[in-house]
């Protein structure tokens, strides 16, 4: 997703368009001041958008005549999402795919292009949301954390059979997993950075044991199961 600019200073506005866009399309998370703010107080785990500045094409020596409009501008554009645990910047960083999963499992996807191989052929779906909810149990002493989430597929091709429509929401269904499933081992497990927020849940409905391991909120965290459901409708 890119943002062309406009020759001159660039502004703040540029920045906060190409991360509305980003969000917007499910390739990166919001990351506002007050988040970043609130983390004096609490456990300090945030995802960050990456902008980088992406050249004109073509050679600067040639003249404006011979240069289109977007040879000529920069280009703003968000590759990858940044992990930060404790005020440091990881060297793990999350993809596409991953923010994707990442805005899905949070109840914060808005929608999100993607291709599947269906047929033996590539296809184009939009993805958007119906219905989410997220919940923590304590089972036997193991904190499991299930996400319910309900989509919406569409997509170009003229898909009305059952079976065609159930084979497409199997595929939607199955990539919507392996991205939330692979956030959620990078940045939880791997990286111990609960950008997910599952702290909240844990200090909401369990606040003496969140006041018991306080200190070792990131063990705790750690061991946290994830269950997924998910439903998938082709309109």
């Amino acid at each position: 997703m890119n943002v062309q600019l406009t020759r001159g200073t660039m502004s703040s506005e540029n920045f906060t368009q190409v991360i509305k866009m980003g969000v917007k399309n499910g390739i990166t998370v919001e990351c506002r001041l007050i988040d970043l703010l609130s983390c004096i107080r609490s456990p300090q785990y945030i995802a960050m958008p990456v902008i980088s500045i992406k050249q004109p094409l073509g050679d600067f020596a040639e003249s404006h005549e011979e240069k289109s409009a977007e040879q000529q501008e920069p280009l703003l554009e968000i590759k990858k999402t940044a992990l930060i645990r404790k005020g440091t910047v990881l060297e793990s960083y999350l993809s596409h795919a991953d923010a994707s999963g990442c805005l899905w499992f949070t109840g914060k996807a808005e929608q999100y292009y993607d291709m599947i191989e269906y047929n033996g052929s590539p296809m184009d779906v939009r993805i958007t949301s119906d219905s989410h909810s997220l919940k923590l149990d304590n089972e036997n002493g193991r904190l499991v954390c299930r996400l319910k989430l309900t989509v919406l597929a569409h997509s170009s091709l003229d898909i009305r059979d059952e079976k065609s429509s159930d084979q497409v929401a199997a595929l939607v269904k199955q990539r919507l997993e392996e991205n939330i499933t692979g956030v959620w081992n990078k940045a939880l497990y791997e990286n111990r950075t609960d950008i997910f927020d599952v702290w909240r849940l844990f200090r909401h409905k369990y606040p003496q044991s969140y006041l018991k391991y306080a200190d070792r909120l990131d063990e705790v965290l750690g061991s946290v199961e994830l269950e997924t459901d998910i439903t998938c409708r082709v309109s």
